[in-house]
């Protein structure tokens, strides 16, 4: 069955396939906030390379560890159409870095990270996608092995994510001096008000609550309603 599965790669080539191999069994680098800060702390032209740079060596890594997943699942369960369209996404998005030509000037990643803002817009409804497809095929699979690929699944879409998004925030706000001057560094909000996000979720749900419902819950804050804190924005909501 994994044979099965893998056979329908047959479309990508020798050299792809080769990459595959290797940069599937290539344990990838730790994320860290340190790592992804340090693109941006200032950002230059300099930087901007360097984080180029990262998100070629390490996004390819997690999409085969994606890839090699995906068809490991047993055959019937990959073969269902909701499954077998993610897979193929992420062996198009391995092919397309895997194979990326180096990221030398300005002008390169300028068009870099349009492709990387492309590949994060296909990929941003792949957990519910897959989430279908374990649905319409739970006889085939049990709820734990569900469970376990999923929870996988999320954390490897994080971190691909998170490269992803950081590199193109860092790019951006070397082109923009007002993003440059402001709190944040790429997609991590240095002085992050969780009282703040707080009283966003609160009146939103008040809002909703009134509604529907005809009333709302009040929310009181303790502990220490002034601390701030770094979160990464993308997945702060």
């Amino acid at each position: 069955m994994l044979h099965s599965l893998r056979a329908q790669a047959s479309h990508m080539g020798p050299g792809t396939l080769r990459l595959l191999e290797e940069f599937a069994l290539s344990p990838p680098r730790a994320l860290d906030l340190t790592s992804l800060l340090s693109f941006g702390r200032p950002v230059s032209p300099t930087s901007v390379i360097a984080s180029v740079q990262f998100a070629l060596a390490e996004l390819p890594r997690r999409l085969a560890r994606r890839v090699r997943a995906l068809e490991s699942l047993p055959f019937i369960v990959g073969t269902n159409p909701y499954i077998a369209n993610t897979l193929e996404a992420y062996r198009d998005s391995f092919e397309l870095l895997a194979n990326h030509s180096p990221v030398i000037t300005l002008e390169d990643n300028k068009r870099f990270t349009e492709q990387l803002a492309n590949l994060v817009e296909r990929h941003a409804n792949d957990i519910p996608t897959m989430a279908k497809g374990f649905l319409e095929s739970s006889k085939y699979i049990s709820p734990a092995q569900i469970t376990n690929f999923l929870d996988r699944a999320i954390q490897n879409r994080i971190s691909i994510r998170l490269i992803a998004e950081q590199h193109i925030a860092i790019s951006q706000a070397l082109e923009n001096v007002v993003e440059m001057q402001s709190d944040r560094i790429g997609v991590v909000d240095m002085n992050c008000s969780p009282t703040q996000m707080i009283r966003m979720c609160e009146s939103y749900v008040a809002e909703l609550s009134l509604a529907t419902l005809g009333a709302s819950p009040s929310i009181e804050i303790d502990g220490f309603p002034d601390s701030t804190l770094a979160p990464f924005g993308i997945h702060s909501d």
